[in-house]
């Protein structure tokens, strides 16, 4: 900056000018904090809480079958599946697990089981008699299957494979 422009500088914006003091800034010490993903935390947690509030609604009783058939599916394949005549290649058992732990452990088999192409699995939910008198795990597997992309149907076990306690499950192949 050359004179005549300091002079003009000082003109404009008068003499009381003082410099900024300069204070140091805190040290923080290690590694900044992970940051937390709270938004979908939250989002997780109001889908649970919505979840729980709609396996109220149309809910199955614990002797009550479990039934749902995708256009895709063959039907006799799907007559195959309520009679109990296609081969089972893995099975989950959720008894003893709380809800939100059973939905967890549901979707990672059904991924699992899609992943080494089982046609045919079985997974065994109880009928609820040991809860509050509502079958929660067996609602949460009927309305959890409805909406999976890889579920082309479900039925009911036979009463030698677990009866109304057990559905058996045909899963798309992956591509």
């Amino acid at each position: 900056m050359n004179d005549d422009d300091e002079h003009l500088f000082r003109e404009a914006i008068g003499d009381g000018i003082r410099p900024v003091r300069h204070t140091p800034r805190a040290e923080t010490g290690g590694a900044k904090p992970r940051p937390s993903v709270r938004m979908g935390d939250q989002d997780e947690a109001d889908a649970l809480r919505a979840f729980r509030l709609g396996l109220h609604d149309d809910a199955i009783g614990a002797s009550d079958l479990l039934s749902y058939r995708h256009p895709d599916l063959p039907s006799t394949a799907w007559q195959k599946l309520k009679r109990g005549e296609l081969s089972v290649r893995d099975e989950l058992d959720l008894h003893d697990l709380t809800l939100e732990p059973a939905q967890r452990v549901l979707g990672e088999f059904l991924r699992h089981a899609r992943r080494e192409r089982h046609g045919c699995v079985l997974v065994i939910h109880g009928k609820g008699l040991g809860s509050d008198g509502f079958p929660a795990i067996k609602n949460m597997v009927n309305q959890s299957l409805r909406h999976r992309s890889e579920v082309l149907g479900f039925h009911s076990a036979p009463r030698s494979m677990g009866g109304a306690g057990a559905v058996l499950i045909v899963l798309r192949t992956q591509r």
